[in-house]
């Protein structure tokens, strides 16, 4: 080790050249190599959310999860729900079937489901977000005015 550093040391030229290769390899490689900002991916999950400002836990449970999830039981593609209801909102997890065959046309059967549902307030929005249909998001009237509509609800 020692020898080839002595080496090194007696010819700078020779240094300054494979380091000066080295850096250029190296920004080569990195211009060459593929990146995105938002990659695709998708994941086997969706969650809805659905507030129900003022309302207690109970009442959210009793008034807006059950009859969602009941609607949800319905669709099939969906291997398993998670609901969580706490105050003033609710939130349920659909974990999708790994051998769906068409993931946007199980994504609007889930959202007529939603729509299906008898919930306190109507009518409901349903909001994708744009980074990969992640989520799901439900709101109520004024609230969600600027929101694009579900087509069933866009003439209301």
């Amino acid at each position: 080790m020692t020898r080839i550093l002595s080496y090194f040391a007696k010819n700078l030229t020779l240094a300054n050249l494979t380091l000066s290769l080295v850096i250029m390899g190296g920004v080569i490689s990195w211009l060459s190599l593929g990146k995105e900002e938002m990659p695709e991916f998708e994941v086997p999950w969706l969650r809805i959310s659905i507030p129900y400002p003022g309302a207690t836990a109970s009442d959210v449970e009793l008034f807006i999860t059950k009859p969602v999830e009941e609607k949800l039981k319905s669709v099939s593609g969906i291997q398993s729900l998670r609901s969580t209801s706490a105050n003033n909102s609710s939130s349920i997890t659909v974990e999708l079937d790994s051998n769906m065959d068409d993931r946007r046309e199980l994504i609007a059967s889930i959202k007529d489901a939603v729509y299906e549902a008898q919930l306190p307030e109507d009518p409901a929005h349903v909001l994708e977000f744009a980074a990969r249909e992640l989520d799901l998001l439900v709101g109520r009237g004024d609230e969600l005015a600027k929101a694009p509509q579900h087509p069933a609800h866009a003439a209301g």
